[in-house]
């Protein structure tokens, strides 16, 4: 495997992934992620806990919420939760770079063994459907009790989509399947960040790259938001920035 450097695309790729939901890493934290991953260290909580040194920096506690009362490395600061949550991320996202992780079949298990993947160092839930009704700005996502059918349903579409012979084709497919997948959010949090890797993936097994770290962060976000009534935007922001595979 080559070695992760600082300029690499995929590195590029994993900390924009971070930055679309504003989420940040500082330069030494960038630099003890690049430093661990390369030399392939056993990725765990305990690990993330003590180069973070939670426990021994203290914060002021936080009024607790759900994510801070269900973390598996004992924060009980939004700032801290935050800051271990993108480093634990950075560090399971170039793994899977690497291919530590690699996704085949596209099926909805395959899905949520992904974002088991990337959250099991900070939250017990990972890879497991919410049991909680979310809400985001005036965005509903699904309700709880239609998750499984309408994920079913979706990865049953998913998995019969036909090839794409274009790169029009392919932005208003990727644009569509990834408004579905906005909406159904099944995950309490990271579902963002894990639908993008899986339609890189999805979009790669397909002959095409899609390379999201070039995207602008508002643009995206608009075009995600608006997606709920009309995929158009997402669509363009799809087709400036996927290519063929040469």
């Amino acid at each position: 495997m080559k070695e992760v450097k600082i300029e690499s695309k995929e590195f590029k790729r994993v900390l924009h992934n971070l930055h679309l939901e504003n989420f940040t890493l500082s330069s030494d934290m960038q630099q003890q992620v690049l430093e661990l991953v390369n030399a392939k260290v056993n990725i765990t909580p305990a690990l993330i806990k003590d180069i973070l040194q939670i426990g021994r920096i203290k914060y002021k506690k936080d009024k607790e919420d759900d994510l801070l009362r269900h973390n598996l490395l004992g924060v009980n600061s939004q700032k801290e939760l935050e800051t271990a949550e993108a480093f634990a991320f950075a560090l399971r996202a170039n793994a899977l770079e690497q291919g530590e992780f690699s996704l085949n079949y596209f099926t909805l298990k395959e899905f949520q063994d992904l974002h088991f993947y990337l959250f099991q160092d900070i939250y017990p839930f990972a890879g497991k459907f919410r049991d909680v009704q979310l809400m985001k700005g005036n965005t509903r996502f699904c309700q709880v009790q239609y998750l499984e059918s309408y994920a079913k349903n979706l990865f049953n579409e998913l998995n019969a989509e036909q090839s794409w012979n274009s790169l029009e084709v392919a932005a208003e497919r990727l644009a569509y399947f990834k408004s579905e997948l906005n909406m159904l959010h099944p995950f309490r949090e990271g579902n963002g960040r894990t639908i993008r890797i899986y339609m890189y993936a999805f979009a790669w097994e397909r002959g095409i790259e899609w390379a999201y770290e070039t995207t602008d962060r508002d643009k995206y976000m608009q075009a995600a938001i608006q997606s709920v009534v009309n995929i158009e935007a997402l669509r363009s922001l799809f087709l400036e920035s996927i290519r063929f595979i040469e």
